[in-house]
């Protein structure tokens, strides 16, 4: 009786759950609610040990729901962000003045109503008041319009800006980890003093086959994960880089003695299972991460290191977890 109470209370907390989640995109939401649905419907009869493994399939429908509501956010957020600034400069250029333009015009609006007040003929004022009346209301109608335009270029321009900016960033790092690609690893090689740095070379086995046999979306899930473990390992200022489609570099400040310690950490941490969602179910792609470790030595130009970091990359994955690039 008490453990038929229990599932009914969790059976009505999932529910609540979809009930409750807030419709941020239908493209989010929808998915989330019917695969929280769909655990309903299976844990109906539910045997314990059905009951126990829901638990992982719940934490990974709530943890993808809470990244990708994360994103969706973020973004209303920069639109809203970048809407507020486009409207901020439409007020300020209708608020400026059109420049010497408008003063000299406005100076001949003041010598016009000279003209009418030093005359005695009354038709005459008249005329000429009136076209002083029309004129001014012409130049504001053409400044608010030259201005408006102006603001809607910079709008415009702005938002060019913005894209160029996020394909920029785009195209310096991998889409799915974040991570720089293999140019900006060059980059920040051959900047980088020799002799005061090394490098972290990851093996991955294998993304490939991963998505030969899930799909590519809980590839690209994997390697989300596999990127937040790397991250949570590493220190924060470490350089990280995508070299191939499996091959990783970390580049740290230091000696190579430094790095043992988490090249270690960093094989046993990522060697294993994954937690992963396929149409609502939880899959576990499994990867091997094959680590190795190069020194840059005072006398070692760019070519020499990247040649040692190729060596590495193309062994056998046969070998040891904890084998050493030389």
């Amino acid at each position: 009786m008490y453990g038929e109470s229990v599932l009914e209370c969790y059976i009505s907390a999932i529910k609540n759950l979809s009930n409750y989640a807030i419709e941020l995109d239908q493209g989010i939401t929808a998915p989330f609610k019917a695969n929280l649905d769909q655990l309903v419907n299976e844990l109906v009869d539910a045997s314990s040990v059905d009951l126990a493994g829901s638990r992982a399939t719940l934490r990974s429908l709530l943890r993808d729901y809470h990244d990708k509501a994360a994103i969706a956010l973020h973004k209303l957020y920069q639109d809203f962000a970048t809407t507020a600034h486009s409207l901020q400069a439409i007020l300020n250029s209708l608020s400026q003045s059109d420049g010497d333009n408008e003063k000299r015009l406005r100076e001949t609006l003041t010598s016009l109503r000279k003209i009418s007040a030093m005359t005695d003929v009354n038709t005459m004022r008249g005329a000429i008041l009136d076209s002083a009346k029309t004129f001014e209301k012409t130049i504001e109608e053409i400044h608010q319009e030259h201005q408006l335009t102006v603001a809607q270029f910079l709008a415009e321009i702005r938002v060019l800006h913005n894209r160029i900016d996020v394909l920029e960033c785009a195209a310096s790092s991998d889409k799915l980890t974040k991570f720089a690609n293999r140019w900006e690893m060059e980059k920040r090689i051959r900047f980088s003093r020799p002799g005061e740095f090394s490098l972290l070379l990851m093996k991955v086995r294998s993304f490939g086959a991963v998505e030969k046999q899930f799909g590519a979306e809980v590839c690209s899930e994997l390697a989300g994960a596999f990127a937040k473990r790397l991250r949570n390992i590493l220190p924060p200022e470490t350089f990280v880089g995508r070299w191939s489609e499996d091959d990783f570099a970390a580049l740290a400040e230091g000696p190579k003695a430094d790095l043992c310690e988490i090249a270690d950490k960093v094989g046993k941490t990522l060697t294993g299972p994954y937690v992963c969602l396929k149409t609502g179910k939880v899959v576990r792609p499994r990867l091997h991460v094959r680590t190795g470790i190069t020194n840059s030595d005072p006398q070692d130009n760019t070519e020499k290191i990247i040649a040692r970091m190729e060596e590495f990359f193309r062994a056998d994955s046969s070998e040891t977890a904890s084998s050493r690039a030389s």
